[in-house]
């Protein structure tokens, strides 16, 4: 086995609870690729028809047959790309638009360890805070920097968060 330069912990993790059940027998890698990118689909069938956009479930079903998803379900390396990040990302879309509603502490908790999740998945992840905030500027028509932006910001400390919206205003 060649080292990666990659670390995905969450992933690697995955794989080797895998292999603790599956071992050597290719087929169940195959089922649970398969299954992991159908809930792939449900989720974004299920956010799109939450987000009011016309004909949700017909793009969430594109979604799963079309042929650039292949590769990612048919390869059992390839598990990161739809199966497992998208799954934790459809997830963590969720709780975030709820919390956009409520302004409940454990939905932003949720959101935020199913973010971390997705990013220990695929690093790719880390441009979802930015595709959640094209998507709530889409629905009401503008951002609020200390409502919408701030809260996505988890890195950067509350005193430097309340300095940058002083700037904004």
């Amino acid at each position: 086995m060649v080292p990666t330069q990659q670390y995905y912990p969450f992933l690697h993790t995955a794989f080797w609870v895998e292999h603790h059940v599956w071992g050597d027998w290719a087929p169940g890698y195959h089922l649970l690729n398969v299954l992991l990118h159908a809930t792939s689909a449900c989720l974004l069938g299920f956010a799109l028809r939450r987000l009011a956009v016309p004909g949700a479930w017909l793009a969430a079903l594109l979604f799963a047959l079309h042929p650039v998803c292949v590769e990612s379900v048919a390869w059992i390396a390839e598990a990161k790309e739809h199966a497992v990040g998208c799954s934790l990302s459809f997830r963590g879309a969720r709780p975030t638009f709820r919390f956009d509603g409520k302004r409940n502490g454990a939905l932003y908790a949720l959101a935020a360890v199913l973010f971390a999740m997705a990013l220990m998945t695929k690093t790719v992840t880390a441009t979802l805070p930015a595709a959640l905030l094209v998507v709530l500027w889409w629905k009401r028509g503008r951002l609020h920097w200390w409502r919408d932006v701030a809260p996505l910001c988890t890195m950067v400390r509350p005193r430097q968060r309340r300095r940058l919206a002083d700037r904004m205003v």
